[in-house]
């Protein structure tokens, strides 16, 4: 299999934050191209600037509209603004998966663990047509979209085989209707003594129900996860 000699413009961890950015920015679905520079972090006038926007339109994150509007799709969306907090691995996965490197290496490595440098790298130009000047870069886009994949990946959801767990917990988390959401978030992240980094925020008005909440969330998951700890 061969693919193009310079990865996208931006990696799936990339994508995720320019999103985040727009939808936080400007609380609205629809955004003007000349507002990107500033989210993009390069100029308008770079040749980065319109690759950009196609590695957003690729990850299926963005359409381009008359008078260059980026309008976010409904994958986005279940990333910036959830339903259901199980959406955001999902969008994630797909968006991953729009790129035949990342959703070959997706199906190889499902746990999201990558081989060391040396073999990712030797995969990628045997399997790929990577040529050698460019498998640095391909090699970086790999591994920091994996990393966000691996984030939030459900993984004792995914795994459970308690009949109706799965389904019991998303229901159990479903977010408030998009009226009463805060957008103004300050995102906070604790590695964890697994490696793992969790990834979370709180808007400034919490109280105590909206902890309490939280609290009873985590105490689900964790049942769950012990079940499947379980000696079968």
């Amino acid at each position: 299999m061969s693919t193009t000699k310079y990865p996208p413009a931006l990696t799936l961890a990339e994508a995720v934050r320019v999103v985040s950015e727009m939808y936080a920015q400007h609380k609205s679905r629809e955004i003007s191209a000349d507002l990107m520079p500033d989210i993009f972090r390069v100029k308008q006038s770079s040749s980065y600037f319109p690759a950009k926007i196609a590695a957003l339109q690729k990850f299926g994150f963005a359409e381009k509209h008359i008078n260059d509007q980026l309008y976010l799709t409904d994958r986005a969306m279940m990333i910036v603004d959830p339903v259901l907090i199980a959406e955001t691995h999902g969008a994630k996965l797909e968006a991953a998966k729009e790129i035949d490197v990342l959703k070959e290496l997706c199906a190889k490595y499902p746990n999201f663990q990558l081989p060391s440098a040396d073999q990712l790298k030797q995969y990628l130009m045997k399997s790929f047509g990577i040529i050698r000047d460019t498998v640095e870069k391909w090699y970086d886009f790999v591994v920091e979209s994996f990393r966000e994949l691996a984030v939030d990946a459900p993984k004792s959801v995914a795994s459970s085989k308690a009949s109706g767990e799965h389904e019991n917990w998303l229901q159990e988390t479903r977010a408030k209707p998009e009226a009463s959401r805060p957008l103004d978030r300050h995102f906070q992240n604790i590695q964890l003594p697994s490696g793992n980094i969790f990834e979370f925020s709180l808007p400034e008005n919490v109280t105590i129900d909206d902890l309490n909440f939280a609290i009873g969330f985590f105490e689900l998951r964790k049942k769950v996860q012990s079940k499947d700890a379980e000696p079968k």
